[in-house]
């Protein structure tokens, strides 16, 4: 396998690359040597940004440097970048430490120093304390734009002071169980009632936040933000149909992403469906769907960039009136010869005339199965048909869940 990568020219991965985001980019370069020159090298420069990793000694900074990520680099060779800081808009700081890194705040603090037009700051799997947070208030805070915590510990109180001081536009905070310390949330609890007595509403058009622990109170208190143009809650255990209405109410929202949602019901899901403000709904793992809330959110005028991720409880029928809602459709569905049927019949049929985007990802259960692969090639040839001939940006991909290749006694 070396050998292959190995022979892949550097322009042939970087056109590969190229499709990948920056988070992704970041997991690639740790593959190998060869790679992770590959990204600095071709794909970096153009956009005046560079990978650290400790492991890498020989590395060239652009100048001017622009976007910088650290990733498991030790502090006390940040001095070294100082001197190219000074046009830096967005620093990314990443350890792999899976309980957190403890960072250096006079490292942090000579680095901050140095970054005059810093806007975009994040941290993961770093530890929070008031000597980092006063770091950053001191060198950096009042030009933020942008602030990002993935970490494993959150202290309220330290979230509720550097909220306050704030006047970022785009806030994402993400507190996850460690991989090894599964329950490490209950031990160090996130108050998300804390929104309740900030500013921060004011100014915020955009927030991410994953925190399986977050109450529905905390989640209604996002209501708040009367500027808020993108919401993103993942992990959302607690959220009920209450708080989904009031997020209709928003003036400007217009992107909303939910995921493992638990306690909302049909009812709450048609105020989302229905709502004519919003233009793009993504929905990953949840419950309370079913066919009704689709047939009736159909019937509406409004229609959806939507994006449908394991939602069970839809069928065949059901998923006719998601054909019908969606002008730009991404559709994650396990196999069934019938919801198969169903997408064939509501897409060619002409009850969309509105979808202008299909991506569609289809899980197999069986790789082996000659039925399966032929229902799929047959749906994939009946829609790639029609969607050319009628102007639709069109994606089909198959996943497989157990991969069964043997060779039968016998057989050639």
């Amino acid at each position: 396998m070396s050998e292959i990568i190995q022979s892949f020219s550097v322009e042939l991965l970087g056109q590969i690359f190229d499709w990948l985001e920056d988070e992704d980019l970041h997991s690639v370069s740790s593959v190998c040597k060869y790679w992770f020159r590959v990204v600095n090298s071709y794909l970096l420069k153009p956009k005046k940004s560079l990978i650290l990793r400790p492991e890498i000694t020989n590395y060239e900074v652009p100048n001017p440097l622009i976007q910088l990520s650290v990733i498991g680099f030790p502090p006390e060779q940040f001095k070294e970048l100082e001197d190219f800081c000074t046009d830096l808009s967005r620093l990314d700081i990443c350890y792999e430490n899976n309980l957190g890194y403890s960072l250096n705040e006079i490292a942090l603090g000579e680095l901050l120093k140095f970054c005059k037009n810093l806007k975009v700051l994040s941290f993961k799997n770093v530890v929070l304390s008031n000597i980092i947070i006063d770091t950053i208030f001191q060198h950096c805070f009042n030009r933020l734009n942008s602030l990002t915590f993935d970490c494993f510990k959150i202290p309220t109180e330290l979230l509720e002071e550097m909220l306050v001081k704030s006047y970022f536009s785009e806030f994402k905070l993400i507190v996850r169980p460690s991989n090894i310390q599964k329950n490490l949330y209950a031990t160090y609890p996130f108050r998300g009632e804390v929104f309740y007595r900030l500013d921060f509403p004011k100014y915020i058009t955009s927030v991410v936040i994953e925190c399986t622990g977050l109450s529905n109170s905390a989640f209604k208190a996002l209501c708040y933000c009367s500027k808020l143009q993108a919401l993103e809650l993942m992990s959302a255990f607690n959220l009920e149909d209450d708080s989904l209405k009031l997020f209709t109410n928003l003036p400007i929202l217009r992107k909303v992403t939910f995921t493992d949602v638990r306690y909302v019901t049909a009812d709450g899901w048609r105020s989302i469906f229905t709502c004519k403000k919003l233009s793009r709904v993504v929905i990953i793992r949840c419950f309370g769907l079913s066919d009704r809330v689709f047939e009736d959110a159909s019937a509406a005028s409004h229609r959806l960039d939507l994006d449908l991720q394991d939602c069970k409880r839809v069928t065949g029928s059901g998923l006719l009136s998601v054909v019908r809602l969606a002008k730009r459709l991404t559709l994650s569905l396990d196999y069934s010869s019938t919801m198969i049927n169903h997408l064939v019949k509501a897409v060619t049929g002409g009850l969309a005339p509105q979808l202008r985007c299909l991506n569609i990802v289809v899980q197999r259960l069986r790789a082996t199965s000659s039925t399966v692969s032929n229902d799929l090639v047959k749906a994939k040839r009946e829609l790639r048909f029609f969607t050319e001939h009628h102007d639709i940006h069109f994606n089909f991909k198959e996943l497989f869940t157990a991969l069964e290749l043997y060779q039968r006694p016998g057989s050639v």
